[in-house]
């Protein structure tokens, strides 16, 4: 028996006791990963803004009791769509044609409108929101806050962990035994968004069955499109550009009962005047701000609202010259057309008037965001 004490179980115990060290990990546990942007109104005040909550703490995976420790949330990279305009591509902000043009550059340098374009974070101690949080020791629960910019993409909100009590590691999956770090994806965006497809041009074939053609061209850039007076029906497609604005390849997106009341307007503008309507801006693919300063977007300057799939521009091209074009957007030959021709009447659209942007079209009803 004693040799069994000697050769056995004395070796064991040592082992346990002193090559088996107190084990812990950190976790993070947070309720959302998906998260609609920051909605602005137009005097600038936050009118919506959504939230992520996030808890976190250190334990012993032994007895499941919270342990000491100290941890750092950043948030540590967003992420830059290098896109490109093509059909079926779901692409919002080309950030190398804005001015900054990186977001995690933006990060780095502690950008001054940073938490408002990409978002940021606060807890109990630091409740105007920063990118990153002061270090805390923690001994139990710790709740800290994510609060998304006014644009649409995706963030990494990284936690990094260390400081347990002498004598005690972090497993895996942490990367060494003396820290432990989590790296979080955080996608900000708008659901239910389809894109307005390419339009199917009218003939006389198919002019008496409205299910079959449209009445509309799409528009990327403005300064780049143009549909003259007369053209040949024939060359319709020619006239629909909208991937030709290289800071946001794709801006014809929106809530498709928006769209399908968008599509009867372009029917009746077209049967008016015999020329297509030029649809410019709508939403970028998943909402959020569209800024369109020039030469290069600056993330800041909204584009009149634009940010939740209910509003499209319309271009003073779509008016032929003999009708009287409007000059602009606050030119009241706006109204007159739609008030003479019956444009809009019972649809759920409506043109802008405070501000004055008779050009500005916005849907009017709740929205469903199940797809059709």
């Amino acid at each position: 028996m004693k040799r069994f004490l000697d050769v056995i179980l004395f070796p064991c115990l040592f082992f346990y006791l002193v090559i088996i060290p107190n084990v812990a990990i950190s976790e993070v546990i947070d309720s959302i990963e998906i998260i609609e942007p920051r909605i602005l109104n137009k005097y600038g005040n936050i009118v919506e803004e959504p939230q992520i909550l996030f808890l976190t703490y250190c334990y012993d995976i032994l007895n499941g009791e919270k342990n000491k420790c100290t941890t750092e949330i950043t948030i540590s990279e967003a992420f830059d769509e290098t896109c490109t305009g093509a059909p079926d591509i779901r692409c919002g902000h080309n950030d190398a044609q804005h001015t900054p043009a990186s977001r995690s550059a933006m990060l780095k340098n502690n950008y001054p409108d940073v938490t408002r374009i990409i978002g940021g974070l606060t807890n109990s101690w630091q409740t105007t929101m920063k990118t990153k949080l002061n270090p805390i020791s923690l001994a139990g629960d710790y709740h800290y806050n994510y609060f998304p910019g006014e644009i649409t993409g995706m963030v990494s909100i990284k936690q990094f962990t260390y400081g347990l009590p002498p004598g005690w590691v972090f497993l895996p999956p942490c990367e060494s035994p003396y820290t432990c770090t989590y790296l979080t994806p955080v996608i900000t965006e708008q659901l239910g968004y389809v894109e307005l497809f390419a339009p199917n041009p009218p003939t006389e074939e198919n002019l008496p069955y409205w299910w079959l053609w449209d009445g509309y061209v799409r528009c990327g850039k403005s300064s780049d499109c143009n549909v003259p007076d007369y053209y040949d029906p024939v060359n319709w497609l020619e006239y629909d550009n909208p991937y030709n604005w290289p800071a946001h390849p794709t801006t014809h997106w929106g809530q498709w009962q928006f769209l399908e009341e968008l599509k009867m307007f372009a029917q009746r503008w077209y049967l008016a005047f015999g020329k297509p309507l030029v649809i410019n801006d709508i939403s970028l693919p998943y909402g959020g701000l569209l800024d369109c300063t020039t030469p290069k977007p600056d993330w800041k300057v909204p584009h009149s609202s634009h940010r939740k799939g209910i509003d499209a521009d319309i271009l003073s091209m779509s008016v032929p010259e003999r009708i009287g074009r409007p000059s602009g957007a606050k030119d009241i030959k706006w109204v007159k057309l739609y008030k003479k021709y019956k444009l809009l009447k019972y649809l759920n659209l409506i043109y802008l008037t405070n501000p004055i942007d008779y050009n500005h079209m916005h849907y009017t009803k709740s929205i469903n965001v199940n797809l059709p």
